[in-house]
């Protein structure tokens, strides 16, 4: 049976410009006459083929070298491919934890204070494997519990809802130390809201931010605690922005979030939450 270009173009995929190119590169037999090119079963195996190396990431030019090296077999080469293929995974894993957690806390890493004796790409390196979520396969799930808590309202809620965030929940496996400190924070980021009608630096606001400061750092263990500093700065952008303060905003209301991010903010010594941002 013989096949037209177009008949190709419209089954396999390949352009009349790629076709060419192969014939070029001696992938393909040339067309010896100046009539329409014709292709036989032979040829539209060989299409097939070039297809399906294409479909597992194979380039036109690793096709054409691959043709060209007869020492050397298709099994070398898909074993070559395959150790490509896991290193562009890894480094797209990677990639991929980095921007989750950015998303995540709706913080990007801060400017070293010492910049210009660190060099960016150092830095980098060390933040990308840092503050990442790829070791925590965990967090799959965490995202579409948080989507669902924020995107849908309470009586849209499936029972397959339901069943992902009581899993989710039950696979945290959380401490009793850890179930308090969370009932702790909401009970004092409720008391703080109630004081709305005073100024967030106010002292009333601020000893319960101080109580908010304790209760997270009494989870953290010694050699992990905050600063003052570090929480008015990290902690203030947990209400302001990315999917944690998504969720926050979605139980307390925006105003009230911004309110105890400034509150924060104060703690830390900012001026407000977006001076804690900016710096």
């Amino acid at each position: 049976m013989k096949y037209r270009v177009k008949w190709i173009e419209d089954n396999l995929g390949i352009t009349r410009d790629a076709l060419r190119y192969l014939e070029k590169q001696g992938v393909l037999p040339k067309n010896k006459d100046k009539k329409p090119r014709e292709y036989d079963d032979d040829d539209i195996h060989s299409l097939w083929l070039i297809r399906v190396l294409q479909g597992i990431g194979y380039s036109t030019q690793e096709i054409v070298d691959m043709a060209s090296d007869e020492g050397k077999s298709i099994d070398e080469t898909i074993g070559d491919k395959i150790c490509k293929l896991e290193k562009v995974q890894k480094k797209i894993a990677l990639f991929l934890g980095y921007a989750k957690m950015i998303k995540l806390t709706g913080r990007f890493p801060a400017m070293p204070k010492d910049m210009g004796s660190v060099k960016f790409d150092d830095f980098y390196r060390k933040t990308i494997n840092e503050w990442n979520l790829k070791d925590f396969p965990i967090m799959d799930r965490a995202e579409e519990v948080i989507d669902a808590a924020i995107n849908k309202p309470a009586e849209q809620w499936t029972e397959q809802d339901l069943d992902k965030s009581l899993q989710f929940i039950e696979s945290l496996g959380l401490t009793e130390q850890m179930g308090r400190t969370a009932v702790t924070e909401d009970t004092l980021c409720r008391l703080i809201i109630k004081k709305q009608n005073l100024s967030f630096a106010d002292t009333e606001v601020q000893v319960l931010v101080k109580c908010l400061y304790e209760n997270l750092n009494d989870s953290f263990g010694e050699e992990n605690k905050m600063t003052e500093e570090q929480f008015g700065r990290i902690y203030s952008s947990s209400f302001v922005t990315g999917d944690i303060a998504r969720l926050r905003e979605h139980n307390y209301g925006k105003d009230a979030c911004m309110f105890i991010a400034n509150a924060i903010a104060v703690f830390g010594g900012y001026k407000n939450a977006e001076e804690a941002a900016v710096l």
